[in-house]
């Protein structure tokens, strides 16, 4: 990869890989902690079955908020095999 794309050919698609963390995470991360306190009553501890469902709910919002991002990842990635003059950047 060096040696035909140069050092930084190993950076190619972490923009893409960086924002679909950022969508992921954020949005689990986020429907997690307001499904938690919507679910609490007066701050007391939420049933363990609650907070898996809640925690499954979350991972599932943030999996379908993450997808654009990951396909574009994975393209940015892929194009990287093609000739130079097939490749879409």
């Amino acid at each position: 990869m060096i040696k035909n794309d140069g050092f930084f050919s190993f950076y190619n698609g972490i923009s893409a890989s960086l924002l679909r963390q950022m969508t992921y995470s954020t949005a689990r991360f986020g429907i997690y902690e307001i499904g938690k306190e919507h679910l609490s009553v007066h701050g007391e501890a939420v049933p363990f079955a609650k907070t898996v469902l809640v925690a499954g709910m979350a991972g599932a919002a943030g999996g379908i908020l993450g997808t654009p991002a990951d396909l574009v990842n994975v393209r940015m990635q892929n194009d990287m095999k093609l000739p130079r003059e097939q490749r879409r950047k």
